[in-house]
């Protein structure tokens, strides 16, 4: 199984690469809306090969407990009155086994376990945990951990299976040939943590004009923001300032050199519709005669529309910021 992930940098246009994928046959691509967040999120499996590689007893011992609790909050789809204090992504609805295939994937990199104090680990107990271990103390009774080493040899090797087996699992219908994911890896430096995935993974990553972006993010769309204020603020688009600093940071950390990533523009996707789906084949090994579903999610006569909106009389009163965007970000 092959995997391509999908990435942007918030409104701009990944979601068109996604419809485009839905047209070829053997390819198993979720919602838009529908992110892996496992790798990225802090304590996840990027930080955690972070760990592993850069081998010590004690950190890497400690993000692999850090990953263990991440994963299995990750699995909460708690209900009413647990949701008012439990935070949960509800993984289990998309990845039904991701429990027991997370303790598989640790015991098969764990290469020696035993019990014995271990100082390190106190900084994550809670209150309790604590008051029981320094009244242990007070009484001279040792308290003893689960303490145990991780083979970095056996890794990647183990992720690999770990994570393709999250995502074959959560496919009902016959397994297809490549699946799609959105945001696991991010835009910035992909290629770092592509062999997470796979030996064959790639990464897609979409970019748009600035001023488009900005235009969406401050502007009610159906589909693409249709919660302003919540959309507007992670966007930095509530202040022009902001926006523009927070673009030329996120640009400014991007590798352009790995073969393995491909790096498009929304606008090429629409008005040279035909050379960026070869290109996009040509780079993730599909064949034209996939797509069998021709524009029927994509179509780049009906995306025009969503080209230079920035310019619409109803943004007039922006201009000020379009041209300080136009400008700064080098639109």
């Amino acid at each position: 199984m092959k995997i391509i992930d999908l990435s942007g940098y918030m409104f701009s246009g990944k979601s068109a690469v996604s419809d485009i994928l839905r047209e070829f046959d053997g390819i198993q691509v979720p919602n838009y809306r529908v992110e892996f967040d496992l790798l990225r999120m802090p304590g996840g499996m990027i930080d955690l090969k972070h760990a592993v590689m850069d081998w010590s007893p004690v950190r890497t011992y400690g993000a692999v407990r850090r990953f263990d609790k991440l994963v299995n909050m990750l699995a909460l789809s708690p209900r009413f009155p647990g949701k008012l204090y439990k935070t949960g992504f509800g993984y289990t609805q998309h990845y039904p086994n991701i429990l027991r295939l997370k303790d598989e994937f640790l015991r098969s990199i764990i290469a020696v376990q035993w019990d014995t104090p271990w100082p390190y680990a106190d900084i994550d107990d809670g209150p309790i945990d604590t008051f029981v271990r320094k009244i242990c103390s007070k009484l001279s009774i040792s308290k003893s951990r689960k303490y145990f080493l991780v083979d970095k040899e056996k890794f990647i090797p183990a992720s690999q299976k770990f994570i393709q087996g999250l995502l074959i699992n959560s496919i009902a219908n016959d397994q297809p040939s490549v699946v799609v994911t959105h945001n696991a890896l991010e835009p910035f430096l992909p290629g770092r943590n592509l062999d997470l995935l796979g030996d064959d993974a790639v990464c897609i990553v979409v970019d748009r004009d600035p001023r488009d972006i900005y235009a969406t993010a401050i502007t009610s769309q159906v589909g693409f923001n249709d919660n302003l204020r919540f959309y507007r603020r992670i966007a930095g688009a509530h202040d022009v300032e902001v926006f523009i600093k927070r673009y030329l940071i996120y640009r400014k950390n991007i590798n352009f050199d790995d073969r393995r990533v491909l790096r498009l523009n929304f606008r090429d996707l629409v008005l040279d519709y035909n050379q960026s789906l070869q290109e996009i084949c040509d780079f993730s090994g599909l064949e034209l005669t996939q797509q069998i579903r021709k524009r029927q999610f994509f179509n780049p006569d009906n995306s025009r529309n969503n080209i230079d909106i920035w310019k619409q009389a109803s943004l007039n009163s922006y201009s000020e910021d379009f041209s300080r965007i136009e400008t700064e970000c080098h639109a």
